[in-house]
């Protein structure tokens, strides 16, 4: 996902139809999203995603606002420290001079 550096949000707010938008997915919904977004996930990886990110009501669904900001979070810290380590780089180069 950071690769590409997907939006995932809105693939799932249009899954999030019900009423007054519950911010939640089922299952299957979750699977469809990542076949849409061509992200291959074992259906083992589905399930811990989905224990991880249940929906505090104990409904079985994820909320995926929390899997979302998870992914941006992760990303921005990966995004980070590789800004680090380039200038890191850049400076043991330029100080080895």
């Amino acid at each position: 996902m950071s690769k590409r550096r997907l939006l995932l949000f809105p693939y799932f707010k249009d899954y999030d139809r019900g009423q007054g938008f519950n911010r939640t997915v089922t299952k299957s919904q979750f699977s469809r999203i990542m076949q849409a977004l061509k992200i291959n996930i074992l259906m083992s990886d589905v399930e811990k995603i989905c224990r991880k990110f249940e929906d505090e009501s104990g409904c079985g669904e994820i909320n995926y606002p929390e899997f979302c900001q998870y992914v941006d979070n992760s990303f921005l810290h990966s995004t980070v420290e590789q800004l680090k380590e380039v200038k890191e780089t850049k400076n043991a180069s330029s100080s080895g001079k």
